[in-house]
């Protein structure tokens, strides 16, 4: 056996590029902890709720629901396009605030959820959450033939890793905020 004065020991674990635990950055991926299913539907329920406080009283007010009278066949006033698309872009601009300041909708401020790069931990950028993340779900929602899609992609959520289609997508994950 051959004894040596040097401070090698073979059985230390492997030195890591990162510092220590403590001092490493708190979005490192392996620190995330992800947000489990109930937070992601609370914030899913308050943002749908909040959502509903600012556009249907509005609406109410100013005629959105008149054609929809038994027997009319329709459900809203055509009349009232317009002002659907102001309450629809109002709503879409305080959620695009949050999302591009925090990476956070507010119901997601509210279960102390963010979204982030899966890759990296690191706020997702808002261009990748809104045209990658939201926008296809929106617009297959939209028509009514591939409106299971939608269903499809609530049901990734009970994968390991809790993410939704729209997640994969993306590149996203939902992590808890510390």
């Amino acid at each position: 056996m051959i004894m040596s004065n040097s401070p090698f020991n073979p059985y230390q674990p492997p030195a890591s590029d990162e510092a220590d635990s403590a001092e490493g950055p708190a979005s490192s991926p392996s620190r995330l902890i992800l947000a489990n299913r109930r937070q992601r539907l609370y914030a899913s329920l308050i943002d749908g709720l909040l959502g509903m406080m600012i556009t249907l009283p509005v609406r109410w007010k100013f005629g959105f629901f008149l054609g929809a009278t038994p027997g009319m066949g329709g459900l809203i006033s055509w009349q009232s396009a317009p002002l659907t698309a102001a309450t629809t872009i109002a709503w879409l601009a305080l959620n695009t605030y949050f999302l591009s300041q925090r990476s956070q909708t507010l119901g997601k401020v509210i279960t102390h959820i963010r979204i982030v790069n899966e890759a990296d931990g690191l706020p997702a950028p808002l261009r990748r959450t809104i045209v990658l993340r939201y926008l296809p779900v929106a617009a297959v929602s939209l028509l009514p033939v591939l409106q299971v899609l939608t269903l499809v992609d609530i049901a990734f959520i009970f994968r390991k890793d809790h993410r939704c289609l729209h997640d994969l997508i993306a590149g996203t994950v939902v992590v808890k905020v510390r």
